[in-house]
């Protein structure tokens, strides 16, 4: 609310940027700004929310929301942009227990009337979709109706923002499609493996260049169906998404006009913040067993050991490891545009920038996962570790490796080679008795 009243005493564009604690998404200090326009962020948070390991409803995606102001500090329009979305939610099955895909299905679930269950072909039993049921908990602890005051909120922010009720119920369908399709098992109808489309290799001398790759057609069919809902899910949100924007934006020329009659705006940007473990399980990554400073994390359980604590957070995957990529570099950007004494902007205006220790920050970190820092030749062509993975990807899809885990090892015999004494790199993370495992050094905390 601070940018609010800052607005209102400058008349000069605010800029919010919010990033949230590991795998719990951003906090909730944006919650009176969001007052302002209520019903966008209820459907918002229905369709990208979900319950993660430290937060019943947590963001799953970035945002860039632009508030409009008139000469009078009056909200003139809103437009939101967002990039990110976590749709390995929907992948069978999750991939935390405890932890639930999108808020909207089980509020669906739980508050669609009966006379329209039916048409819907919804049964009002979460456990009876793979999709839910591979979580193991259906609801929110402690918070029994909250699906059910979900829905009847999220039908209210329909109606507010003008959807049709033929568009809602479009909406509902494809939810419900979604589900039934987590249904769809498949099983072996030959004991044949299913080629993916290499021609036969014909003599020794292509042997050497072709390789021929195989899969269970169970596998691959799973496979396909999950994309296949991410796919419909992702084209679901992107319609809201932009449905919002027709409603709440009110042009370019307008806004153009409007700043020039001395109009205003805030930029709200957020993530979900980094994703991996709390504090105190990265004090645990790096080696230093000391009590957390976030306050937030006082409800882990003190008494158990911390190697029982991060198995029961578990190890990341690729697309956590993209978020965490993500957040780094929209971090580093906005402290080179606040900070830096040469190039910023209040620099640029004549203030005095002091020398400010921003290890958190630091540039070497930036540089050991792309091989660069921002505005470089890294933009184009990424090294280190980004590029290591690019070049392992190549050399496995080219048939160099027999194995995953050779693969695997080849990536992180090689981090380990070039970045051993690199405090940004923990090699081997002590939770983990796996050897593909490693962590970074984020300047919100390790993650693994």
């Amino acid at each position: 609310m601070s940018s609010t009243y800052s607005l209102r005493r400058t008349c000069k564009t605010q800029a919010i940027v919010y990033s949230g604690l590991s795998r719990s998404g951003n906090p909730c200090k944006h919650s009176k700004l969001a007052d302002q326009i209520p019903h966008l962020f209820f459907l918002l948070s229905s369709f990208t929310h979900s319950k993660t390991l430290l937060n019943p409803t947590a963001p799953r995606l970035s945002r860039l929301l632009e508030l409009r102001y008139d000469s009078l500090c009056h909200l003139a329009g809103a437009k939101l942009l967002i990039l990110g979305l976590e749709r390995n939610r929907l992948r069978i099955p999750l991939r935390y227990s405890h932890e639930l895909t999108f808020d909207v299905f089980h509020q669906l679930l739980a508050g669609i009337p009966i006379d329209q269950r039916a048409s819907l072909a919804l049964h009002p039993d979460p456990s009876h979709y793979d999709l839910l049921a591979s979580s193991s908990c259906y609801r929110i602890p402690n918070r029994p109706d909250a699906d059910r005051i979900g829905f009847d909120d999220l039908q209210a922010a329909f109606r507010s923002l003008s959807f049709k009720s033929k568009h809602i119920h479009s909406h509902y369908r494809l939810l419900s499609a979604i589900l039934l399709l987590s249904n769809l098992h498949f099983e072996h109808v030959s004991p044949h493996p299913i080629s993916l489309g290499y021609s036969p290799i014909a003599s020794n001398t292509s042997a050497r260049r072709k390789s021929t790759y195989y899969l269970d057609p169970m596998l691959l069919y799973a496979q396909q169906r999950d994309d296949f809902t991410n796919a419909l899910y992702g084209v679901l949100v992107a319609y809201v998404v932009e449905t919002f924007n027709r409603k709440l934006f009110p042009g370019n020329e307008f806004i153009n006009e409007l700043q020039v009659q001395g109009g205003c705006s805030i930029l709200q940007s957020d993530s979900p913040g980094a994703q991996g473990r709390s504090k105190e399980l990265g004090d645990m990554l790096s080696g230093n067993d000391v009590p957390t400073r976030r306050r937030s994390l006082k409800q882990l359980d003190r008494s158990s050991t911390l190697l029982g604590r991060a198995k029961s957070f578990g190890a990341l995957g690729y697309e956590e490891f993209c978020i965490n990529y993500q957040t780094e570099l929209m971090h580093s950007w906005f402290i080179d545009q606040q900070f830096d004494q040469h190039s910023s902007r209040p620099s640029a205006d004549g203030i005095n920038i002091p020398k400010l220790n921003l290890n958190d920050f630091s540039s070497s970190r930036l540089e050991m996962l792309r091989g660069g820092l921002l505005d470089g030749k890294a933009d184009r062509k990424p090294g280190s570790i980004i590029g290591g993975l690019a070049k392992t990807s190549n050399s496995q899809r080219k048939g160099k490796y027999n194995t995953m885990e050779e693969a695997d090892n080849d990536v992180l015999d090689g981090m380990r080679s070039h970045f051993a004494s690199h405090p940004s790199l923990i090699s081997r993370p002590s939770h983990s008795t796996s050897q593909s495992v490693f962590g970074i050094q984020h300047g919100l905390g390790p993650q693994g």
